[in-house]
């Protein structure tokens, strides 16, 4: 694709956007904040209209920010732009969910895990808890 802005490398895609799926917290909206961030004003790899739109079309199915990779690495190189830049992107995830899955099925037998892991359900619980209570608060607040 020649979008006047000269030609990105995979590899600059895939860091760019394992370094955003490293790093990005907090949800969709929040990692699509940092693509933003990233994208169109450090890299200014594509404009603020450019990536309004394929957030926008990014929104259609499933997983809007992974979408949205997909469619900035498009946008920047083509069909394996795209697959790059989701490849990068989830990258990170991937690797930590399976190395905890590791320790996990290696170390699931050790009484000190099991304890842990029983220690957390109460922590879980309350959180759920609070979550509920703060948003019946706020609905009460807006009648």
């Amino acid at each position: 694709m020649d979008n006047g802005r000269g030609r990105i490398s995979l590899r600059e895609i895939f860091t760019t956007f394992f370094y955003i799926g490293a790093t990005g917290f907090g949800g969709g909206m929040a990692i699509v904040s940092l693509m933003e961030r990233v994208c169109v004003h450090r890299k200014r790899w594509l404009g603020l209209d450019e990536f309004m739109h394929g957030l926008a079309f990014g929104q259609i199915l499933g997983p809007f920010s992974l979408n949205t990779a997909i469619f900035i690495g498009y946008y920047l190189r083509g069909s394996l732009g795209g697959i790059t830049a989701a490849a990068g992107f989830i990258s990170p995830s991937f690797f930590l969910i399976s190395l905890l899955s590791w320790l996990y099925f290696r170390f699931h037998e050790l009484p000190q895990l099991q304890s842990a892991l029983k220690g957390t359900n109460p922590v879980v619980i309350a959180l759920i808890v609070v979550a509920a209570a703060d948003g019946t608060q706020q609905g009460q607040e807006r009648q």
